[in-house]
């Protein structure tokens, strides 16, 4: 008897027409049921393939860097080369770096020559520019026509080194106050200002005196060129 109970517990029975499943669960012809294909979740927010602005924005992201990279690779291999050539140069004519002052036109013109003209480059706040004046006949005018006279000087330093540039000759004001003026307008704002000079045995003078003077000839900033004669300047 109480394995025809049990076995009855178990048998399925018809109610409304239809069968019904069994208490346990576990027997009984179950339906299968087709898995949807499931989206994680967060906070409302779906991850996974729904990303498509995300992905979309990497995409783009590395897009713009592999287009930077030959650009900044031109740049390089530009900046190199300019450098190079000043650095080969550099025991000739070129006694500091040019921080990109000079040209590579400029370069091969100063490469090309042999006199005793040399350029260095120099912070502009350790560069500055004065002039002493007096009263006197100008020597290449009259000599009896007194006039104001003057004598300027470009004075910088190197690595601990001084450098002084004056001109020619004695020159009347004009020359001076016009010199200044346009130090003044090429140096503003500027970083560096190279000076090209002429100068006679300078390393003897620098190992005894620690500074060495120059003829001044030209100077030149990004900005722009100033010389002593107009030509000098390309």
């Amino acid at each position: 008897m109480a394995l025809s109970q049990e076995t009855s517990r178990h048998t399925p029975t018809q109610k409304g027409g239809h069968m019904g499943r069994s208490r346990s669960g576990i027997q009984g012809n179950t339906p299968s049921i087709r898995k949807e294909p499931q989206i994680r979740r967060n906070n409302g927010k779906t991850k996974g393939l729904l990303q498509t602005p995300q992905r979309k924005a990497r995409a783009q992201i590395i897009s713009t860097i592999v287009w930077l990279i030959p650009c900044f690779l031109a740049v390089t291999v530009f900046s190199v080369d300019t450098e190079q050539l000043a650095k080969e140069a550099r025991p000739h004519f070129l006694l500091t770096p040019h921080y990109g002052i000079l040209s590579s036109d400029e370069l091969k013109k100063e490469a090309q020559k042999n006199g005793n003209s040399f350029w260095q480059c120099f912070p502009t706040k350790s560069a500055s520019v004065d002039y002493d004046k007096w009263k006197d006949a100008d020597p290449m005018g009259s000599s009896d026509q007194i006039v104001t006279m003057c004598l300027f000087g470009i004075t910088a330093k190197h690595e601990g080194i001084w450098s002084e540039f004056t001109g020619r000759r004695a020159n009347q004001i004009e020359t001076c106050t016009n010199l200044i003026h346009n130090w003044k307008k090429l140096t503003k704002g500027e970083n560096f200002v190279c000076i090209n000079g002429e100068g006679l045995e300078f390393e003897k003078e620098i190992k005894k005196q620690g500074r060495h003077s120059w003829t001044w000839i030209k100077f030149k900033t990004k900005k722009g060129c100033y010389a002593y004669f107009q030509d000098d300047c390309p």
